[in-house]
C-alpha cells in the first residue's frame, strides 16, 4: 500500500489532471507543483482538491495524501523509508530527493556527500 508508480504525465496534476500553472518567463519560469514524497505524484498548489487537503492537515493530523492515502504527518524515519523503497525500485524522483536529504542532512539522515553523490548519480542515469 502506498507504493505506486509515478504520474504518467509529469506536467499534469495527479488530482485534477490540469497542466501546472507556469509563473515567470523564459529561464525564470517555474511550475507551481507539490511533490508527494510518499508516492511521487505531483499536484498543483492551486488545485482546489489540494487546497482542501492542505486545510485538513491543519485541523486533522491524520489527513491522507490524496494520491496514495498515506498519512501526511508521518515521522521523518517513515518518510525516508518510503523514499528508499521508491529509490530502490528505480524511481529517479525518489533517488534525487534522497540525494538532497543526504546532502542537507535532513529528515533524520546524517549528512553524507558519498551517499548524496551515489543517489544523484543513480537519478541522473535514468
Amino acid at each position: 500500500k502506498g507504493i505506486t508508480s509515478t504520474n504518467v504525465d509529469p506536467d499534469l496534476c495527479a488530482l485534477c489532471s490540469a497542466p501546472f500553472p507556469v509563473y515567470g518567463t523564459g529561464d525564470d519560469s517555474v511550475q507551481r507543483a507539490y511533490l508527494e514524497v510518499c508516492c511521487g505524484k505531483r499536484c498543483c498548489w492551486d488545485c482546489p482538491r489540494m487546497l482542501v487537503r492542505l486545510a485538513s492537515i491543519v485541523t486533522d493530523h491524520s489527513a491522507l495524501c490524496p494520491s496514495c492515502n498515506i498519512p501526511y504527518n508521518r515521522r521523518a524515519k517513515d518518510k525516508i523509508g518510503s523514499l528508499k523503497k521508491h529509490a530502490k525500485k528505480g524511481a529517479p524522483w525518489a533517488q534525487f530527493v534522497l540525494g538532497t536529504c543526504f546532502e542537507d542532512g535532513s529528515n533524520s539522515l546524517s549528512k553524507s556527500e558519498h551517499d548524496a553523490k551515489r543517489w544523484y548519480e543513480k537519478a541522473a542515469k535514468q
